[in-house]
């Protein structure tokens, strides 16, 4: 709770499974910015499952990677879903990229 930064940085991970996660940042106070839950990056083969976040940036930032699956994630306020738009990296690629059963409320984007 009340992470700084990124709360989760994948980077450069293969065949991953990440389930029931449950993370909340403060509204309203001075907190950290920047707080993504999932930072995603050069990874393959990713599954997201059963996640809720609550926080004042995306709830996932997929910047590049393959295979990637969201399923049954609940994210609340913040900047939402980003998909290859941010990091700055020369190739953002991001290919086969799912979002199922996920619910998104309150958000910015």
């Amino acid at each position: 709770m009340d992470w700084p930064v990124h709360c989760f940085d994948i980077t450069g991970g293969n065949t991953i499974l990440i389930r029931n996660t449950v993370n909340s940042a403060s509204h309203g106070l001075l907190a950290g910015h920047n707080t993504d839950g999932f930072d995603i990056s050069l990874t393959d083969n990713l599954i997201l499952e059963n996640t809720y976040f609550s926080n004042q940036d995306d709830c996932v930032a997929i910047i590049s990677g393959n295979t990637i699956l969201v399923t049954g994630m609940n994210c609340v306020d913040g900047h939402s879903l980003s998909i290859g738009l941010i990091g700055g990296n020369s190739d953002n690629t991001v290919d086969y990229m799912t979002f199922q059963n996920s619910v998104v409320t309150n958000s910015e984007n």
